[in-house]
């Protein structure tokens, strides 16, 4: 069985071989031409949440709307309206803190669940692999927001530009290569030192199409591994497995009928909910929700761990 995890895991990050080769024809035979082309600032990146994000968001309510899992998570759904509440309130913030914010709370939760990949292999992540994660968030979070300001804003923030700014970036990432040793020579077996490697290749990998103005490259690279891995999860994952709760799950029942393929029917769906006005707030309270939902289902003793594997 772990083999077969793993196997898929390997397929999963290829994406980053398939961009470096077509970077590597773009610069040495095109002159950079894809650079030029293809989309940089944050308003025409926002595309990825229509492609990538969105579906992904869909996909995991639509597979937890089922009656058993309802009951068991009753006590954690009370608190949603808070939610509903409190992200209304956090939205009215100055933009600039209400920016980082965001992007620290995506990147975070991209990134615990390619690391947390590992518990699938019975490894524990200690308060070193934690560490060596969130280095990974923060400089990540900091070079993203540097970028999307200079584009966001009309004023600058002088510390973004300054000295003390970069270093704060460079020690973070030299950190995260240092403790990326010590767990790679010390703590993880064979199967896990796989899928640590792949984790750190995406990693330095994300900065380096960044620095390299191959921003589009960058936010693929990192969006398609973490939704190509959560869709499976929860989509043809619990189809497979959860045949009985398809049964009360409406909306498989009405697109089985329909004979209307989930993966068609989703990418569809978000692109309808990208020509509304309120599509960046629709987004954003999602995306919240998502969150939210995705910080106890995946704890020890939910039911999710209880009866889904990979």
């Amino acid at each position: 069985m772990n083999k077969k995890i793993l196997l898929h895991i390997n397929y999963i990050y290829i994406i980053i071989f398939i961009v470096y080769i077509i970077i590597s024809i773009d610069f040495s035979l095109f002159n950079s031409i894809l650079k030029n082309i293809l989309p940089e600032t944050p308003n025409q990146i926002v595309l990825y949440t229509v492609f990538f994000t969105l579906p992904h968001l869909l996909g995991s309510f639509i597979s937890f709307a089922e009656k058993k899992y309802i009951i068991f998570y009753k006590r954690q759904l009370v608190w949603v309206p808070l939610l509903i509440i409190t992200i209304y309130l956090f939205y009215q913030i100055q933009f600039i803190y209400h920016l980082f914010f965001i992007i620290f709370i995506g990147i975070r939760h991209v990134l615990i669940q390619q690391f947390y990949l590992l518990s699938f292999f019975g490894y524990k992540p200690n308060y070193l692999y934690k560490i060596t994660m969130y280095c990974a968030t923060f400089f990540w979070t900091l070079v993203i927001f540097k970028y999307i300001y200079r584009f966001t804003l009309s004023s600058d923030l002088l510390f973004i530009h300054g000295t003390i700014y970069n270093y704060i970036i460079f020690f973070l990432i030299w950190i995260f290569t240092l403790f990326t040793i010590i767990n790679w020579r010390i703590f993880l077996n064979k199967e896990t030192n796989i899928i640590h490697i792949w984790n750190c290749l995406l990693v330095y990998s994300f900065l380096f199409f960044w620095e390299s103005f191959y921003v589009f490259f960058a936010v693929l690279i990192y969006r398609v591994i973490h939704d190509l891995t959560a869709f499976v999860f929860y989509i043809f994952h619990a189809k497979k497995k959860n045949e009985l709760s398809l049964d009360w799950n409406i909306i498989y029942r009405i697109l089985n009928k329909l004979k209307i393929p989930l993966i068609i029917w989703i990418p569809l769906l978000s692109i309808w909910l990208a020509r509304l006005d309120i599509f960046v707030l629709i987004i954003t309270y999602l995306s919240y929700l998502h969150y939210y939902i995705e910080s106890f289902i995946r704890k020890k003793g939910s039911l999710h761990r209880k009866e889904i594997g990979f």
